[in-house]
């Protein structure tokens, strides 16, 4: 069977297979979102009512009456919540002379630290709780929700209301271990695991994906294109147990085809242990946790670090701040210079997730040969700093040594994607990228500008999925390189979007050579102007467990590759969590 008949067959597979289920209080699973109403009583249980399963958002939400302290704290349910000049509708509360329900939306840090980003009154004879079920236990004829720190009681006989099948509903991935774990993004997102034992539970995703390559070297008279397909499979075992521990296993097993015109037929595959750590928080003392083992680093654009790594990391999270101080390495594994180099890095950001300010320092270090010891600082503001905006905004130095050579690069990166209020659904999004290039080559002094090695350079801008924001087929490192990207975008509901994105290239100083680029062809050096990507990106939430990208691409050279064809690019992916 051939890749896309396997994929069709899948698709189908999804698709007959999704039916409706009981909803009653039993066919909740941990991950769903849900509004529970009822009543918080004086031993600080929530006694449920009925429960509404909605689909996740970032913002978990307080519904009841509330009682103002002093210095812009208020209490409702039992928690404190904190006010602030990013507090949306205080002008309509008189915080002096509060009365009736209120809802307050934002997002919960933990015990007494509820960060309110809206505050409207609310109409509702029941005290209401919005947010993901973290655990589930079934005792006495009731089940026990852990939403929030609230305990949450549900008779069996309660009532549960959702406008969609039950397996069928999206699951929010897990936020925080205590306040340590940070969100999961789609590449690494297995979902709602299947509850083996009180502590014990497993998931498992399958991916299928393929791309076909033409032209990419820019001569359509030599028969050079690519078709490569990919199957893989995700496992991962969770141990949480009660207490401060919590432990990941994840294996991945890949199996790739490929059919290459000018190398012929091929196929492989293989498996390896993708994370396996353990995470403990509150060590020494609130705030502070660490993880030990094979673990994914990651970070909202990977325009830093997108990588499993050996090793261990130490969290400080105080209010707003969050800190990050790690040591590490891959042991087996990885090429040569991966196996090779120690990473030393620290991350520290301020602010909640939709507004944060962050600065880095990463060093790697590789003592093969002469020794190459690169060192990145950087500052970058990323989020909702202006209304109706998402920005991005990055500025880079790389600084130490390779050899007898000095390095000496910097890099910029700016960008917004706008959400005007009357184009409904439409998205709008323009940036600019530099990193230097090196203007003289035998001065003893690379001034050329190179990303981490870690990076991967994947986000969102306002779709469901994400994607190589410096172009999906050229898909370059931000290196002696200028990228204006323009795009256009809109959300056809909560599970489809589709992304017109263009891209124009420029060196920064004329070079015969691109660095990490899928391009199969090397520039003239003597023109600096490279050409023009367009790419298309569609995705789709097919079903709660199963996500559909489709990409296409065309790079269009420009004077430093004269007299060459056009280049384009298809990819397919397919991601169903079982």
């Amino acid at each position: 069977m051939s890749f896309a008949q396997t994929l069709v067959s899948a698709y189908l597979a999804c698709l007959l297979g999704a039916s409706a289920s009981a909803q009653t209080p039993t066919d909740l699973r941990v991950g769903h979102w849900v509004r529970a109403k009822g009543t918080l009583d004086v031993g600080g249980v929530f006694q449920a009512e009925k429960v509404e399963v909605l689909e996740p958002t970032s913002e978990q939400a307080l519904i009841g009456e509330a009682q103002f302290l002093s210095d812009g704290r208020l209490l409702m349910l039992d928690q404190i919540v904190h006010l602030s000049a990013k507090t949306n509708g205080l002008h309509k509360v008189d915080l002096g002379n509060l009365s009736g329900r209120f809802k307050v939306t934002g997002y919960y840090r933990g015990v007494n630290k509820f960060s309110a980003r809206a505050i409207v009154p609310y109409r509702s004879k029941l005290d209401q709780i919005e947010a993901r079920i973290d655990s589930i236990d079934e005792r006495d004829g009731r089940l026990a929700l852990s939403l929030l720190k609230y305990e949450v009681i549900l008779p069996l006989s309660g009532g549960v209301k959702s406008g969609t099948a039950l397996d069928e509903v999206e699951l929010a991935p897990l936020q925080e271990f205590g306040e340590g774990v940070r969100d999961r993004d789609d590449d690494d997102y297995i979902g709602a695991s299947r509850q083996l034992s009180q502590y014990l539970r497993v998931g498992a995703r399958l991916t299928l994906k393929s791309q076909f390559e033409d032209d990419h070297d820019l001569d359509r008279t030599v028969a050079r294109d690519r078709l490569d397909s990919e199957a893989s499979l995700r496992l991962e075992a969770i141990y949480q147990p009660p207490g401060n521990f919590y432990g990941l296993l994840g294996w991945r097993q890949v199996n790739e085809w490929r059919d290459d015109q000018e190398d012929g037929y091929s196929d492989s595959g293989s498996g390896k242990l993708a994370e396996v750590y353990g995470y403990w928080r509150g060590v020494g003392c609130q705030g502070v946790d660490v993880q030990v083992g094979r673990q994914d680093f990651d970070e909202r654009r990977e325009w830093l670090y997108d990588q499993n790594l050996d090793g261990a990391r130490l969290i400080y999270k105080r209010g707003e701040v969050r800190a990050e101080f790690s040591a590490t390495t891959i042991l087996s594994g990885g090429n040569a210079r991966e196996e090779n180099t120690d990473n030393l890095m620290v991350y520290g950001t301020y602010g909640p997730p939709d507004r944060q300010l962050g600065a880095y320092m990463i060093g790697r270090r590789d003592p093969r040969g002469t020794g190459d010891y690169p060192y990145h600082y950087g500052l970058r503001a990323l989020g909702e700093w202006l209304p109706d905006n998402k920005i991005w905004a990055e500025v880079s130095a790389r600084t130490g040594y390779r050899g007898f050579e000095d390095l000496r690069g910097y890099a910029t990166d700016f960008g917004t994607s706008w959400f005007p209020p009357f184009a409904e659904d439409y998205y709008f999004t323009a940036g600019y990228a530099l990193g230097s290039g090196d203007s003289d080559p035998t001065d003893g002094v690379d001034q050329s500008f190179r990303q981490t090695g870690l990076q991967d350079n994947n986000d969102k801008f306002g779709g469901v999925t994400s994607f190589r924001y410096y172009g999906e087929l050229l898909d370059p490192e931000l290196s002696n390189l200028g990228v204006l990207t323009l795009g256009v975008g809109r959300r056809f509901g909560k599970r489809d979007s589709l992304d017109l994105v263009f891209h124009s290239y420029v060196q920064d100083q004329a070079a015969d050579y691109l660095t990490n680029t899928d391009l199969k062809r090397k520039p003239d050096g003597i023109h600096t102007q490279l050409g023009w990507e367009l790419d298309i990106i569609y995705g789709k939430r097919v079903f709660a467990d199963a996500d559909l990208e489709v990409i296409g691409g065309m790079f269009s050279p420009g004077d430093a590759f004269a007299d060459r064809d056009t280049a384009y690019l298809a990819k397919v992916q397919l991601r169903i969590r079982l």
